[in-house]
């Protein structure tokens, strides 16, 4: 198998990739949720240890794409609910 670099590039969430991660998150009212379903990035880590086992150097990249939006998306509606139990908390 020949080893391919990945330009770095490659890797980034398009803004559609991140506009559909931030989609699952949207409706997720409560922070143990996201926990939860930020765990759901191990299937995209799934297809990324497939991708390079079979040396598919683009399926790799889209699923680190996945990834990356996914954590971003789960982080990022994390600190909105976080946000708002620390004001209803004052």
């Amino acid at each position: 198998m020949t080893a391919r670099m990945i330009p770095l590039s490659e890797l980034e969430p398009t803004d559609r990739g991140m506009a559909a991660a931030a989609h699952v998150f949207a409706s997720v009212d409560d922070i143990r949720k996201v926990q939860r379903l930020t765990g759901m990035a191990t299937l995209h880590a799934e297809t990324l240890a497939d991708a390079i086992e079979h040396g598919d150097a683009g399926q790799a990249a889209a699923a680190v794409r996945a990834l990356v939006a996914h954590v971003r998306a789960g982080r990022a509606r994390w600190a909105e609910l976080d946000s708002a139990r620390r004001e209803a908390a004052r």
